[in-house]
């Protein structure tokens, strides 16, 4: 049995999350990207606050990386990637740019927590 237009768009709209809609424009596009970098950038303040919070634990300079947590992190996102159909590659490779900048806060900031 055939479905109507109707029929079809709403069995999408429930299989499709809300933010997949299509964009008429590429200053839609743009807004979208804005809009989305509102909330990235306060997340990524939050998580350097925490990063740098946990030199406090760390024993030296040296053992701010731990690379078994990295993995740990790496494997957490590439399954959201998964979970929301981005390529996991790609946000690996963003995550490991990201921990490698903030870990080097977190080294550069060690001496000041440990004063």
């Amino acid at each position: 049995m055939a479905h109507t237009k109707d029929e079809q768009a709403a069995e999408k709209a429930v299989t499709e999350p809300e933010w997949r809609k299509p964009c008429e424009t590429l200053s839609d596009v743009r807004a979208n990207i804005n809009r989305l970098d509102a909330l990235i950038a306060p997340l990524m303040a939050q998580r350097l606050h925490y990063v740098q919070t946990a030199a406090r634990f760390k024993p030296s300079k040296e053992g701010v990386i731990v690379q078994s947590r990295v993995e740990e992190i790496i494997g957490i996102v590439r399954g959201f990637a998964e979970k929301y159909g981005a390529n996991p590659d790609v946000i690996e490779r963003v995550y490991r740019n990201m921990i490698d900048e903030f870990t080097l806060e977190e080294q550069k900031n060690w001496d000041n927590v440990h004063k």
